[in-house]
C-alpha cells in the first residue's frame, strides 16, 4: 500500500465556485485510489531537468517540456506536446485525441502571473491533459476503467456546452484535475525548498 500522505487534499469548500464539490466528497478516495499509483511514480522520478529548466530559462517551454518528459514515462503515453497563444483571458488547453497530442494554450491574463504563478498553472495544465492522454488510452484497452472511460468520453460534457458541475462531475475530469493539481502542487513545492 502506498503512502497515502503523497497526496495533496484538495479543499474545495473555500472556492468560489463549488462546480463538483458533492462529486468529489462522495467519489474522493476512488479518485485517490486511481491517482496515488501515478503521484508516487512521479515522486520516485528525477525532477532535476525540471526544476534547473525553471531556473535557468525565461520562459516555461523548457520546464513544461521536462514535465512532459517525465509524465509521459509515469504514465506511458507519448502524445505530441504543442503551445498555442490566445488572446482570451482564460484559454482552454485541451488533449486532441484524434491526433493523439496536448495543446497548452496561454493567454493575455497569463501575462499578469509572476514566474512561479505561471508555472504552477502551466504544470498543471500540462498534467491535467497528460492524465486524458492517459485516460484514452485505457478507454481503448481491456484495462480496468476501460468501460468507465469509455462510457464518459462517450457522453463528454465539456465547459463548452455544459454548466460547470456538469462538467466537474465526471471521472475523468475530477481524476485529471486531482493529478494536476498534486504534480503542480509537488514540482512548486521543490521550487520553493530550492528557492
Amino acid at each position: 500500500m502506498v503512502n497515502n500522505e503523497i497526496l495533496k487534499n484538495v479543499d474545495l469548500s473555500g472556492q468560489e465556485d463549488k462546480a463538483g464539490f458533492d462529486f468529489w466528497e462522495k467519489n474522493k478516495e476512488e479518485i485517490k485510489d486511481v491517482v496515488r499509483p501515478f503521484v508516487e511514480k512521479f515522486k520516485n522520478s528525477d525532477h532535476s531537468k525540471i526544476i534547473s529548466s525553471f531556473y535557468e530559462c525565461e520562459d516555461f517551454e523548457p520546464a513544461g517540456n521536462a514535465l512532459y518528459s517525465t509524465l509521459s514515462e509515469v504514465l506511458d503515453v507519448d502524445p505530441e506536446l504543442k503551445y498555442e497563444t490566445s488572446f482570451e483571458e482564460k484559454p482552454r488547453s485541451f488533449y486532441d485525441s484524434f491526433h493523439d497530442s496536448v495543446v497548452i494554450r496561454t493567454g493575455i491574463g497569463d501575462s499578469r502571473l509572476d514566474k512561479k504563478e505561471l508555472a504552477y498553472r502551466i504544470f498543471g495544465k500540462i498534467a491535467h491533459e497528460m492524465f486524458h492522454a492517459y485516460q484514452y488510452k485505457v478507454s481503448n484497452s481491456d484495462m480496468e476503467r476501460s468501460e468507465l472511460y469509455s462510457h464518459e468520453f462517450d457522453n463528454y460534457k465539456s465547459r463548452e456546452t455544459h454548466c460547470a458541475d456538469d462538467y466537474a462531475n465526471q471521472f475523468v475530469e475530477m481524476e485529471a484535475m486531482f493529478f494536476g493539481f498534486n504534480i503542480s502542487e509537488m514540482i512548486l513545492d521543490e521550487i520553493d525548498e530550492r528557492g
